[in-house]
């Protein structure tokens, strides 16, 4: 499956468009809902996750986690990329300085929003425990999934700006 993002405007799921302010009814129709909490709607497995207000979309997220689902913005495979190179370009595209909150990343110019994951800190101190504390001295394969984490973006959201 091939997504692709459309800044300030929603997502292209294999060809078929999903507009932040549709209502929900169009991505029903056509896709199987996985689960629904409060007012967001999840789907293909819980990876790609749309919230409404009064049934109509306003914030689109996809997760990383999904290795059938490709993902790109620009022709740029979102998850695939060095998660430093994707934010400076991200910048760039924006016009300004991102909007940087509790991990959370918005480029309010084009409507995106990245999920850091773990802060640069946290891994650092994650690695050197790891380390520390195996008596191989080496980092097990969680602490490389871990770090392979850390350079990637988690998740990646969509919404109209206005």
């Amino acid at each position: 499956m091939r997504i692709e993002i459309i800044c300030n405007e929603g997502i292209r799921i294999d060809g078929h468009f999903v507009k932040i302010g549709d209502n929900i009814e169009r991505v029903l129709e056509k896709y199987e809902v996985e689960d629904v909490i409060d007012d967001c709607y999840y789907f293909f497995d819980c990876n790609l996750k749309v919230e409404v207000k009064n049934n109509m979309i306003r914030h689109i997220d996809i997760s990383r986690d999904a290795d059938q689902i490709i993902v790109e913005m620009d022709g740029i495979k979102v998850f695939d990329v060095d998660k430093k190179d994707f934010l400076k370009y991200l910048e760039k595209k924006n016009g300004e300085k991102l909007d940087i909150d509790l991990g959370i990343v918005t480029a309010y110019n084009i409507g995106i929003s990245v999920d850091e994951g773990i802060s640069q800190n946290d891994m650092d101190a994650l690695i050197e425990d790891a380390k520390k504390n195996s008596k191989s001295g080496k980092i097990n394969k969680d602490i490389e999934r871990d770090i392979d984490r850390f350079q990637h973006i988690e998740i990646i959201g969509v919404f109209k700006n206005g």
